[in-house]
C-alpha cells in the first residue's frame, strides 16, 4: 500500500512555517517602543501569530482622542476585539489574549486635541520553547514500545500513517522503556485504517520523565497493530524538544 508521504511532508513544512512566521512586525518575547500615531486614520499593525498574550502601554503627548484595538485572522477583515482607549498624557496599560489571531493593530478613530501617542508592545510567546525542534530519527515501523528520548521532553507534533485494515492507536508514554498495556499513556491517538494525519500541539505537551511510544489495537492495550512480534506497526514521527 502506498503511503502518502507527500501529505505528511507538506504538513511538516506547514508546521515549520507556523512556528516561524515572517510578516509585518513580529512580537516574540520582545519589546517594541518609540512608535507613534497622531492623526485620525493612523494605523500601527503587528503580527502576533506566535504569541499567547500582548501587553500594550500607551501614553499621549498633548493628544486627546480615541484609539481602537482591532484584530484579524485573515489579514483582510478587521474586528474590534479589545475596546478602545482615550489617550491623554497619562499611561494606559492593557493585556490582551491573542491566541488564534494573526495580526492586531492600533487605529486612531478620533482626535479631539492634536498631539502624538507613543505605544510600547510586549509579546509573550505561546511556549517557552520554540525553535530547535527534534524529529524522531526515522519513521518507527514496529508496534512495540520504542524509546524516543530517555529524558524530559516537550512534544509539539505527531505524524502518523496507519497502513492496516483496522483502527490503530499510538500510545505516547511518559516513561523510559514502558510496557504497553501496563504503563498508562499520557496521550493515546487513534487513527482509522489506511489513514494519515499530522497533529500539532502549539503550546507543547510536557513529558516530565521520558518520551516513548508504541502502536496498539486499543487505546491502552498491549496488542500491537502489526500482529505477532510487533512487526509493521503504524509509521509515525514525533517532533519534540
Amino acid at each position: 500500500m502506498k503511503r502518502p508521504w507527500g501529505v505528511l511532508t507538506l504538513a511538516l513544512l506547514l508546521l515549520l512555517a507556523l512556528l516561524a512566521p515572517a510578516h509585518a512586525q513580529r512580537l516574540v518575547g520582545v519589546t517594541l517602543s518609540s512608535g507613534t500615531v497622531a492623526a485620525t486614520g493612523d494605523v500601527a499593525t503587528f503580527d502576533v501569530g506566535v504569541n499567547a498574550d500582548i501587553g500594550l502601554q500607551v501614553s499621549g503627548s498633548a493628544f486627546v482622542g480615541t484609539i481602537l484595538y482591532e484584530g484579524t485572522v485573515d489579514k483582510t477583515n478587521w474586528i474590534g476585539f479589545g475596546g478602545s482607549v482615550g489617550a491623554t498624557s497619562g499611561n494606559v496599560i492593557r493585556v490582551f489574549p491573542v491566541s488564534g489571531l494573526q495580526q492586531i493593530r492600533l487605529r486612531v478613530t478620533a482626535v479631539t486635541t492634536a498631539g502624538t501617542v507613543s505605544y510600547t508592545l510586549f509579546g509573550s510567546p505561546v511556549s517557552s520553547s520554540i525553535g530547535g525542534l527534534t524529529m524522531s530519527a526515522s519513521p518507527q515501523t514496529t508496534s512495540l514500545a520504542t524509546n524516543i528520548r530517555a529524558a524530559p521532553a516537550r512534544l509539539y507534533a505527531v505524524t502518523m500513517n496507519n497502513p492496516h485494515s483496522a483502527t490503530c492507536y499510538l500510545q505516547i508514554i511518559n516513561k523510559a522503556s514502558p510496557t504497553l498495556g501496563t504503563d498508562a499513556p499520557l496521550l493515546s491517538l487513534g487513527l482509522v485504517n489506511a489513514g494519515a494525519t499530522t497533529i500539532t500541539f502549539p503550546y507543547g505537551v510536557d513529558f516530565t520523565t521520558a518520551l516513548a511510544a508504541g502502536s496498539t489495537t486499543t487505546a491502552t492495550g498491549a496488542t500491537g497493530c502489526g500482529g505477532a512480534g510487533g512487526a509493521a506497526g503504524m509509521v509515525y514521527n514525533l517532533i519534540f524538544k
